[in-house]
């Protein structure tokens, strides 16, 4: 009882002022300098319930380190889906960095990544890593990310990262976010990340 009060005040400690994707997609938004980010995603379908958390830690110089875990399933019956059988695999335990270069007040540049194991027996490894594009015009509540990405099979899965299977193209997918202030706190968000995983 005494650890899970210390982890409710730990959370309530963290300042939950934004999110650090839009839906899918990397929103490019960097820690600040020794501040902690934490995010839980939860996932609802008719036969499962998808998790994934975050949580990162601003270094400093438009830079930050976390870990994930990613994928952790509750099937129909209410029990953990463990699969290291078939591509992708998950749940998957892995450390993130991102790292952003300011062109100019609108303009920037961001490299990540996600690398890691998973929690199954026997474990498989896998990656994803991306490059993004951004534009945020702040007098306009206006931000619009454009990036590629590449991932191992075992993290996404066999299938074309885009619209077509030739080899060596088929492995690169793209990836589309936009965020525009509606009203006070009311965002309209949407995002785009091509393939069929």
């Amino acid at each position: 009882m005494k650890r899970k009060i210390i982890f409710c005040l730990f959370l309530f400690s963290v300042s939950f002022k934004a999110q650090q994707n839009f839906f899918n997609v990397a929103s490019s938004d960097i820690t600040q300098s020794g501040k902690i980010f934490f995010q839980q995603q939860f996932n609802f379908s008719k036969k499962d319930l998808v998790s994934n958390t975050t949580i990162n830690y601003g270094l400093g110089n438009n830079f930050e380190i976390g870990l994930n875990y990613l994928g952790l399933t509750l099937d129909e019956y209410k029990k953990m889906k463990f699969n290291a059988e078939e591509e992708p695999y998950n749940p998957f335990l892995t450390i993130n960095g991102q790292k952003k270069f300011e062109i100019n007040d609108k303009f920037s540049v961001a490299l990540g990544t996600l690398l890691g194991i998973t929690t199954t027996k026997p474990s498989k490894a896998g990656y994803l890593v991306f490059s993004n594009f951004i534009y945020n015009n702040e007098e306009h509540h206006l931000k619009c990310v454009f990036g590629l990405y590449h991932a191992s099979n075992s993290f996404l899965g066999k299938e074309t990262r885009n619209f077509w299977n030739d080899e060596g193209i088929r492995e690169i997918g793209f990836q589309i976010g936009v965020e525009k202030k509606i009203y006070k706190n009311l965002l309209f968000q949407a995002d785009l990340i091509s393939g069929q995983h």
